[in-house]
């Protein structure tokens, strides 16, 4: 094979890489960045997003990033939920499972299930954010934001998906 044959391969093979690899601009930068600082990362509901913890090899969500919301008492010492499993994001409403067993405390419960409801209470427009650590008082709890069936997801899958489309269901203009 020729040189010029060779290279016009290799330019297209760059070519085809780069643009594979640039996800949907939406008008919102938050729900555009896929990778950011070499941390694979991925939105849910504005401002939660799941990013790659490359030390730990493992996804988290934090949550304490400065924003009002009505945090239960089984959440005070949650400033993050680590090695994150399983997550579904319906009607609104960001459930998320972990094995990890964080325990800070003898007076904290070890939390295995979450509910996230951004901006959700009335009074103040502040984020629900709940724990469990019991499936079925999970189940009993997301029944009252009518939800029956949890479609859970790995993060993996879900960030193939958003590299892939730019898009996730819960995106505004993702239809």
């Amino acid at each position: 094979m020729n040189k010029t044959a060779l290279s016009c391969i290799l330019a297209f093979a760059l070519i085809i890489t780069i643009a594979c690899g640039i996800p949907v601009s939406h008008p919102d930068p938050f729900y555009s960045a896929w990778e950011e600082w070499g941390v694979a990362r991925f939105p849910l509901i504005k401002p939660y997003e799941v990013y790659f913890s490359v030390g730990l090899d493992w996804w988290t969500i934090d949550l304490d990033f400065g924003i009002q919301y009505r945090r239960s008492a089984e959440m005070k010492f949650y400033l993050g939920i680590d090695d994150v499993q399983e997550i579904a994001v319906e009607k609104g409403v960001i459930m998320i499972y972990t094995p990890y067993e964080q325990n800070n405390s003898d007076l904290q419960k070890v939390l295995y299930w979450f509910v996230i409801i951004p901006g959700k209470t009335e009074d103040t427009n502040d984020d629900i954010l709940r724990g469990f650590d019991k499936e079925s008082d999970f189940l009993e709890f997301i029944k009252e934001y009518e939800i029956e069936n949890v479609t859970w997801e790995s993060p993996e899958d879900i960030k193939r998906r958003f590299v892939a489309t730019g898009c996730l269901d819960w995106i505004p203009e993702c239809d």
